[in-house]
């Protein structure tokens, strides 16, 4: 039996950044989520939560959207309202 030298090529691996340092891929990252997510959401027919204009909205598959909350509106009580004074 004899024996042959085998050379293996060695292959130079890219220094990669830390995606959590890196806001660029990090930002790419985070829109790959955001639309796998919302693909997701509606080919099982959930809805999805968004903001927008202040606003927080469902949005349904079929493409309605229904107000949860509108931020724009004061939700906090006064004082004589929450101690019955007025």
């Amino acid at each position: 039996m004899t024996s042959k030298n085998i050379v293996v090529p060695r292959i130079s691996a890219t220094k990669r950044k830390d995606p959590l340092t890196d806001l660029t891929s990090l930002n790419r990252i985070a829109k790959l989520a955001t639309k796998t997510a919302r693909i997701r959401a509606f080919k099982n027919r959930a809805y999805i939560t968004i903001a927008q204009h202040g606003k927080i909205y469902k949005v349904y598959s079929d493409g309605k959207k229904e107000i949860v909350k509108d931020k724009n509106v004061v939700s906090i009580p006064r004082i004589e309202d929450d101690l019955c004074l007025a």
